[in-house]
């Protein structure tokens, strides 16, 4: 599924959500200002608009989290069907529309290794399993792949033998980082501010010294 239709998804699932919790936000904001003495349509109507708000600064967040994801880091924008990291400078591991396998890939050139179903980085050399060509040792500084006979044969080429990974755990390892946990820490942070002062702005009833206030206001002017 593309990045289109997956943003499409979302938003509908989340905007059915969203509906039920404006109405009720709503309906909150009014009965209060009603009980407090101070009812206020617009008031209400906007603490009715935080869930709609909520969504468009997460769809917000996630074009720019997008932008920079395959900008500057290289990597896929965390939805849809392809996910994607560096390897080094030149190579790259990818998988599109299943995570069972993926492929090795070098800039310039495509694909370089197809169908590998188990891979692990060791300084300079890939060690993997391909359904098709079976177990290879690819030297990144050379672009050189040797074929063995059995994945063990392959992992005894180094000392101590690495872990072979599956493509969703090699994935992992190498796609979350910082920059992925400082853009959630933002993204939260943006929403409980926005959260907090839609709820001290449209939601939380009109307060008792507010309504003294105003009504003293309101008294003063008339008077």
């Amino acid at each position: 599924m593309g990045i289109g239709l997956v943003l499409v998804g979302w938003t509908i699932i989340f905007t059915c959500f969203g509906v039920p919790i404006a109405i009720g936000l709503t309906l909150w904001s009014w009965f209060w200002g009603r009980r407090r003495g101070h009812p206020s349509v617009l008031r209400a109507l906007l603490a009715g608009l935080l869930p709609f708000l909520v969504i468009g600064v997460g769809l917000t967040w996630w074009m720019f989290y997008a932008l920079y994801s395959e900008a500057v880091r290289n990597v896929d924008p965390g939805i849809g069907d392809t996910w994607l990291i560096p390897i080094d400078d030149d190579y790259a591991f990818i998988m599109i529309d299943t995570t069972d396998d993926g492929a090795i890939t070098k800039s310039g050139e495509g694909v370089v290794i197809a169908d590998v179903i188990k891979l692990t980085k060791i300084e300079d050399f890939i060690v993997g399993v391909s359904k098709k060509s079976g177990a290879f040792v690819l030297d990144l500084t050379s672009a050189q792949v040797t074929y063995y006979a059995t994945p063990q044969e392959a992992l005894n080429q180094f000392s101590p033998p690495p872990e072979l990974q599956t493509p969703t755990e090699f994935y992992g390892e190498h796609r979350i980082g910082w920059q992925d946990r400082l853009a959630l820490l933002i993204l939260f942070a943006v929403e409980l501010l926005l959260i907090w002062t839609w709820f001290k702005l449209f939601i939380r009833p009109p307060s008792s010294r507010f309504l003294h206030t105003h009504q003293y206001d309101h008294a003063t002017f008339h008077h």
